[in-house]
């Protein structure tokens, strides 16, 4: 039932680029390049692009929202291509990848997690090309509480609270001494990827990268 449900989204969706409406691809590679770059302030966090860019947006929109799920490869593309030299920066050849988590009531409602999916395909492509090796680890970091979206919260400081102590740590002896890199769709404040970090610090983690598609 679910492949077929996928199936009647792909004819809904017909594969176009969302940027220059290429047929049979979703981002082509021109595209990709022309997409904003990302901005932000935040220590050992690196953003690929900016949710203001018309193309990425549509792009961030069509998986979250219409769960256009093919669209989280050429995102991790383009989170591969303009996030590479921070990691090989570090000089660390071995990470564990940890998206963020959703809550189970917004997993539910959706049936996947977007940070997930393009942390898989951002770790392949990291395991193809690059001499540094990258396992994926979805069952450690976790939610506790069901909290607002951050969207929905304009203020700074407001988005700051929602987010305090809402992620735990399970299975501790997997993060212990290991270097992770922390994955997001969108982040605005980093508040969600600063709480994130704080938690698995604690676990014992190592060094924590944080990489995002967008910030906005």
């Amino acid at each position: 039932m679910k492949i077929f449900f996928e199936k009647i989204l792909e004819l809904l969706f017909p594969q176009k680029c969302l940027g220059c409406k290429k047929s049979k691809v979703l981002l082509c590679d021109e595209c990709l390049e022309k997409i904003d770059h990302g901005e932000n302030d935040l220590s050992n966090t690196h953003i690929a692009s900016t949710y203001h860019d018309k193309t990425i947006k549509r792009a961030i929109w069509f998986l979250k929202y219409h769960k256009i799920k093919t669209i989280s490869k050429p995102l991790s593309k383009l989170l591969y291509i303009r996030t590479i030299k921070h990691l090989k920066a570090t000089g660390i050849t071995k990470w564990l990848i940890i998206p963020i988590p959703l809550s189970s009531q917004r997993l539910r409602q959706r049936g996947f997690n977007q940070s997930e999916l393009i942390g898989h395909h951002f770790s392949v492509m990291i395991n193809e090309r690059e001499t540094m090796s990258i396992k994926e680890i979805n069952h450690v970091l976790y939610r506790k509480l069901n909290t607002p979206t951050q969207v929905s919260i304009k203020d700074r400081a407001k988005r700051l609270k929602n987010m305090k102590n809402v992620f735990g740590v399970k299975n501790y002896h997997l993060v212990k001494k290991q270097n992770i890199i922390l994955i997001d769709d969108v982040t605005t404040t980093g508040a969600t990827l600063s709480e994130a970090k704080k938690v698995l610090k604690k676990a014992g983690a190592t060094e924590i990268i944080c990489l995002a598609i967008a910030s906005g």
